[in-house]
């Protein structure tokens, strides 16, 4: 009797020994998989799964990989809206900088880097003093994640004036415009009907014939200003700058038969692509073309106009369009965009004030560089 107790209290010890050992290495193994999760958390690789052991581990085995799935589900949705963001962060004009307590730069967008006209941006030292004459800078404090920062809103003030002066321009020039065509219309009908009834080598024909031909020409004088209130709304589409530019240059070419100076033309790379409306943008290339021709003298031998189209640093479309005449007066440089502003004789001072209309319409920028020490003169075209 003795024996077979003896005998059943070790096979209990034995069989409790061995769930005790069972317990510990399941508890080990568990928690050496709860490691690796933790591991390849923070590696931000939820691409791994655990593999069944024994029959008892599946239960926990599945619910360690639905962690892992629901976790990668969760990550990758985090990156799509950050990605989102971004994306409209870098399509405004305002150019947005976050920085933390120490100057450290921890993101900003490509309009900051443009604005700044940086390529590189880590510290505030970079951005601040900032040039007041031309950019305005609005600043708001927040905590990101336990952690103080200062996002800084940066704008462009000479952008926002010249989009204010244009439409003020535009308003006067569509009112005067209205006016003097409702006053002039019905003289110069009127005068055309009394033509028909006048004597022929009357005095009273040859007066009215005069103000008939005045009147004629004041509305051909006033449609031409019109254009400049008038601009089409663009309509927009991919088209190949190199192509392009070899139309516009071999049409202003075709128009002055006698040039002796030479057009150079430079695109990289070839297959450059612009977003834009085509029809517009001609008319914008064509006045340059024909300002530049002027300038430099269609007979002058030693003149060169050249045009070279590239890629930003942000990767904007830039059209350059330079020749090396007469440098525009100082203080005309200021005016040159300005409507009704005109240094010919017989210029009417829309051509680039209705580019430059044609170019903000477009999402695009036109702007005047002048190098002094090589006596170049430039229109830059500007995509963004």
């Amino acid at each position: 009797m003795d024996f077979s107790f003896n005998i059943i209290s070790w096979l209990l010890v034995v069989i409790l020994a061995a769930i005790l050992v069972l317990l510990i290495h399941h508890y080990f193994l568990q928690k050496r998989r709860m490691g690796y999760l933790l591991q390849y958390i923070e590696s931000n690789d939820y691409s791994f799964r655990f593999h069944n052991g024994h029959v008892a581990d599946k239960s926990t085995t599945k619910m360690l990989n639905k962690i892992v799935e629901t976790l990668g589900i969760v990550a990758d949705n985090y990156r799509q809206r950050e990605q989102y963001f971004e994306l409209i962060l870098n399509s405004v004009d305002t150019g947005i900088i976050v920085a933390d307590s120490k100057g450290h730069i921890l993101q900003s967008n490509y309009a900051a880097y443009s604005l700044l006209r940086r390529n590189v941006l880590t510290f505030l030292d970079q951005v601040f003093p900032v040039d007041e004459n031309r950019l305005s800078v609005k600043s708001a404090n927040m905590t990101l994640q336990g952690e103080k920062v200062t996002v800084f809103a940066i704008n462009d003030i000479h952008k926002e004036l010249e989009n204010k002066e244009m439409e003020s321009w535009e308003s006067i020039t569509r009112v005067l415009t209205h006016e003097i065509m409702n006053s002039v219309t019905p003289i110069t009908s009127l005068c055309n009907t009394l033509l028909e009834k006048a004597p022929e080598g009357s005095q009273m024909q040859q007066g009215l014939a005069t103000i008939s031909k005045t009147g004629k020409g004041l509305i051909e004088f006033v449609e031409n200003y019109r254009q400049f209130t008038r601009v089409p709304n663009p309509q927009p589409a991919l088209f190949y700058v190199k192509p392009f530019v070899e139309q516009m240059v071999a049409l202003a070419l075709h128009q002055r038969e006698d040039c002796k100076l030479q057009i150079k033309t430079s695109i990289e790379p070839s297959d450059l692509i612009v977003y834009a409306d085509e029809g517009l943008i001609s008319r914008v290339f064509t006045n340059l073309l024909k300002n530049a021709l002027q300038a430099v003298g269609a007979d002058n031998k030693k003149g060169i106009i050249s045009i070279k189209a590239y890629l930003s640093e942000q990767e904007s479309v830039i059209i350059d369009v330079s020749n090396n005449g007469p440098m525009i007066p100082k203080e005309d440089r200021e005016q040159i965009f300005v409507p009704f502003f005109t240094t010919k004789a017989d210029g009417s001072g829309i051509g680039l004030s209705l580019s430059r209309s044609i170019m903000k319409k477009n999402g695009g920028e036109l702007s005047l560089l002048c190098d002094e020490k090589r006596n170049i003169t430039t229109f830059r075209l500007l995509f963004t």
